[in-house]
């Protein structure tokens, strides 16, 4: 009896510790006041993103739950025991029967934990996209308050010129030198202008509204924008098919896939053993003694029936689904490759093309406002030329803005640069089944237990729960 209340003693102590593990999904953290004030630029954008951002604590709460579902898979193979007491006295009883369930030994629960385990480093990756993901969203909002800002400068540069014109034209009215429908003109123009400098104030308020949300930030928060361009790299002068053949297989959406279609590969194989449902042992007291370990005897459970079958059928399906995935993810990010440099390659371009027309008509107004102050042009001409000045002017910040843009979709696929910074979870050490059974049995006794923390350094511990065993 010693030596069976040491054995019992050792199961307890074993499910209590999964009965932890399985409860390890933490609890969050304290939240970190909003900041009153930021300045943002590229690094301190991607520092609150990282800190802040909701979509990315929802994708940490889906790996705690998938981390939580390998503890789960783990815990399901140790054995569990049932005892039946027979009481023969007020004072004495016997152990009658004893029988103790072996997970472990049946084929399908260790699929199970390898498809668990396989899911669990897709969320990983999954985790990692989505980072990577609303930094490129949130750097191109960024840029496209940048260029919002120049065109903001223009327009009230425009309607400082236009207020100018109109004085003069005032001015040259009042010596008869110029018409009532100058003066019409001018004032018309000068309204104008001054409507669509308000409109821009706008459309900047909106977008700082847009990172607001990004940020989880208050209304009250007053943000600040330090003006930067995106700087170029190395990779521009690189082929679609090199920057392809460098990203697509190495890329988190693929090998998110590759994961995928490993654990469905688990998954079909446990089915395929699922007609192994039960393996048991055990031991039967007779008339007068007890149940006792040395007269152990063993059962199988089977259950073979046509839904396993079709069940096997449709994790073949899901299975093959995957990989067509995978290929449509792979055209995908070829095609996306080849876009985003067609389109710098024209953004580029355009950006010098619309930089020249400026140039040139600032120097034509320059010249025309002299002519009309001396009476050797019309009204008409002046104000061409400051339409055109604006027009070639709202061309080149949006080129600006697309050259931007197309730089952080590049560094996006090759995760370079500040997407480099962005770090992944490890979950390499999440608990691989290889080996023989007895390594196998070993792995879930004795393999060290990693954290999401642990897995996902400092990222993890910016965004949420203390620690998920």
């Amino acid at each position: 009896m010693k030596s069976l209340r040491k054995f019992l003693s050792t199961l307890l102590s074993l499910s209590l510790v999964f009965a932890s593990l399985g409860a390890g999904a933490a609890s969050a953290a304290s939240e970190e006041a909003a900041p009153e004030h930021v300045t943002i630029n590229p690094d301190s954008l991607r520092d609150l993103l990282l800190k802040r951002n909701l979509s990315i604590r929802l994708e940490l709460d889906n790996l705690y739950t998938a981390k939580a579902n390998v503890n789960a898979a783990s815990a399901g193979l140790l054995p569990s025991l049932t005892l039946g007491v027979g009481v023969t006295n007020p004072i004495t009883f016997a152990l009658k029967t004893i029988s103790f369930l072996v997970p472990f030994l049946l084929p399908s629960n260790w699929l199970n934990l390898r498809e668990k385990q396989g899911q669990l480093k897709a969320e990983g990756l999954g985790y990692y996209a989505v980072k990577l993901n609303n930094l490129a969203s949130v750097d191109s909002v960024y840029y496209t308050v940048v260029g919002d800002l120049e065109a903001q400068a223009v327009l009230n540069r425009q309607a400082k010129v236009l207020e100018d014109i109109y004085q003069l034209v005032s001015a040259k009215y009042k010596l008869g030198l110029a018409t009532q429908a100058d003066i019409a003109q001018a004032n018309n123009s000068r309204k104008t202008s001054r409507a669509l400098a308000r409109q821009s104030d706008a459309a900047v308020a909106n977008e700082l509204e847009a990172i607001k949300l990004y940020l989880a930030l208050e209304p009250s928060t007053t943000i600040d924008v330090e003006v930067k361009h995106e700087d170029p790299s190395d990779s521009e002068s690189k082929t679609a098919q090199e920057i392809a053949d460098l990203t697509v297989k190495t890329s988190p959406e693929y090998r998110q896939l590759t994961l995928l279609h490993d654990a469905a590969v688990a998954h079909m194989r446990s089915v395929e053993y699922s007609f192994f449902n039960a393996f048991t042992m055990g031991s039967t007291g007779g008339a007068g003694s007890s149940a006792s370990f040395s007269n152990l005897t063993t059962g199988i459970g089977l259950n073979l029936s046509f839904t396993t079958i079709a069940n096997v059928q449709l994790s073949e399906i899901a299975k093959e689904q995957i990989l067509d995935q995978q290929k449509s993810v792979a055209a995908g990010q070829k095609y996306s490759v080849g876009t985003t440099l067609v389109g710098l390659s024209a953004a580029l371009d355009q950006y010098q093309d619309y930089l020249d027309a400026e140039s040139s008509a600032q120097a034509l107004y320059d010249v025309l406002i002299v002519k009309y102050k001396a009476g050797l042009t019309d009204l008409l001409h002046v104000f061409s030329a400051t339409q055109n000045i604006t027009t070639a002017a709202a061309s080149r910040i949006q080129a600006g803005i697309n050259v931007d843009t197309q730089r952080v979709a590049l560094k996006r696929i090759l995760r370079s640069d500040d997407f480099a910074k962005i770090d992944q979870c490890d979950l390499s050490r999440a608990g691989e089944v290889h080996g023989n059974l007895f390594k196998h049995m070993g792995s879930i006794f004795s393999s060290p237990k990693i954290s999401i923390d642990q897995a996902c350094a400092a990222m993890a511990k910016a965004n949420l729960p203390a620690s998920a065993n």
